[in-house]
């Protein structure tokens, strides 16, 4: 079989989503210092007694752009991110020719989105993904999920008593009360791991950041590299 390179197309999409963050890390950035300057400027024209009040007013503009923009634009990168990553894994599906047979009489068990596409590598290319990179996947997923249906919503629960669920996962101690957040242990550690869990009251939620949607183009070319050597492997 010839070799089969990641799909250009896969390449050059991960290049575009990085050249993309460093333009809204720069803007971001850009958004911020105008908004300082324009409050520390207004604040000069008045008259002391009334510099701080005008400053608590003006908290939700500084509130608005270092929290509220990035958490939208982050948050719809990992969506979009997420897309390309399903479209690209059953691109890998096409560019190797995979596909399954079934009779009229079986049913289809081979999943959706990312779990199908998975399953046609495993069964038609013989390659299973390296359980590494899919249980990240699948962490991602849920994370993902949780934006799209719940607004990144993190079910938790404040409690003096531990908690009998191998679920809640204790985060902190707020007004002196644990809060638990009910993740598997494995999806929490990765959460900590890249800043993505959030408080603003009274809730918790998935947060993502610059740091992780830069990581995540790493987690691609990382995950194409291996889904192209396997399936090549498999099939030579």
């Amino acid at each position: 079989m010839p070799l089969v390179r990641v799909n250009w197309k896969i390449t050059a999409e991960i290049g575009t989503m990085g050249r993309y963050l460093d333009q809204l890390d720069s803007m971001l950035a850009s958004e911020k210092d105008r908004v300082e300057a324009d409050i520390k400027n207004a604040l000069l024209q008045l008259p002391p007694e009334d510099r701080d009040e005008f400053e608590s007013s003006s908290w939700g503009d500084v509130s608005e752009i270092a929290e509220d923009f990035p958490n939208i634009l982050y948050s719809s990168f990992l969506l979009s991110w997420y897309s390309f990553v399903e479209t690209s894994m059953f691109l890998a599906c096409t560019d190797f020719g995979l596909h399954v047979t079934i009779t009229a009489s079986q049913q289809d068990d081979l999943g959706k989105g990312i779990r199908r596409a998975r399953n046609f590598i495993a069964r038609s290319g013989g390659y299973p993904l390296d359980n590494q990179l899919w249980n990240e996947l699948v962490w991602i997923s849920t994370i993902r999920n949780s934006i799209v249906h719940d607004g990144g919503n993190i079910r938790t629960l404040a409690s003096v008593q531990p908690i009998d669920d191998t679920n809640a996962q204790p985060h902190e101690i707020l007004g002196g009360i644990p809060v638990y957040v009910f993740l598997g242990a494995n999806l929490y550690k990765y959460c900590v791991a890249h800043d993505l869990i959030r408080y603003r009251g009274p809730n918790y939620y998935f947060k993502p950041n610059l740091a992780f949607c830069r990581y995540l183009l790493n987690f691609a070319k990382a995950l194409f590299d291996d889904i192209y050597d396997g399936l090549r492997q498999h099939q030579s």
